[in-house]
């Protein structure tokens, strides 16, 4: 008897649909509310599943795929994934990209000095927009330094629906510098973030398929967190 070829939906897809965050639909999964399956780290939804969920009966579905498996607790953070800052806002700033080309305006900024166990360490995050993956965007980065000594950590793009969400992503790299592709790659500093792929979020032109932080543009402690994991992996910081 032949399979019936059926529909699929990527979360991505079930966002933009429900006036939705990418994280929701992936949680309504994760909860089984909403039946679906993974290929790999790809989400996948049937188109019946859906309209099941949408209707507001049972999630399953003669011949269904099997629900996503819901994911392992992670254990706590380190105790330095679990700091806090005090942000203050500073004076709008300007800083040379190495190209030695490109000048970026910060017209909003904060700042703070931040107590690690190597030491006292100062952080600046900037904000503005740029053309980026074919669309405007909302840019965030942070500095590790003070203002005009300063060296550019993460970066943070907008989301297609930033107007909306105010979600920023930001791909996550291991200790070789290369995109984490996988939630299983996912390096153990990671554990407790709130995680997603980043095209899926930004959606356009030479987006990357790989995992990315996802944040709210005013989340400044989550953004420090997920720039002191990579300036230890770059040598900036130790300890």
């Amino acid at each position: 008897m032949a399979t019936e070829i059926r529909k699929v939906w990527t979360a991505a897809e079930i966002a933009e649909l429900t006036r939705t965050a990418v994280e929701d639909v992936v949680a309504e999964v994760e909860a089984r509310r909403l039946r679906g399956f993974r290929i790999g780290s790809e989400l996948r939804v049937t188109d019946q599943a859906l309209q099941a969920f949408m209707d507001g009966g049972p999630a399953s579905e003669a011949g269904g795929g099997v629900p996503a498996s819901p994911p392992p607790i992670p254990p706590a953070p380190p105790a330095a994934m679990q700091l806090t800052a005090a942000w203050a806002p500073r004076p709008k700033f300007t800083y040379l990209w190495p190209d030695g080309k490109t000048r970026e305006s910060y017209e909003e900024a904060y700042e703070a000095d931040v107590t690690l166990p190597s030491g006292q360490q100062h952080f600046v995050i900037g904000y503005t927009n740029r053309k980026s993956a074919g669309m405007n965007r909302r840019r965030v980065i942070v500095f590790l330094g003070r203002v005009p000594q300063i060296v550019p950590v993460v970066e943070f793009s907008g989301a297609n629906d930033f107007a909306t969400s105010k979600r920023v992503a930001s791909v996550i790299k291991d200790a070789g510098n290369k995109h984490v592709r996988s939630q299983a790659d996912l390096p153990v500093e990671y554990q407790g973030f709130p995680t997603v792929i980043y095209s899926d979020v930004v959606v356009g032109p030479y987006a990357a398929r790989s995992m990315a932080v996802l944040a709210q543009d005013d989340d400044r402690d989550l953004m420090l967190r997920h720039a002191i994991v990579r300036a230890k992996a770059k040598g900036m910081i130790h300890g």
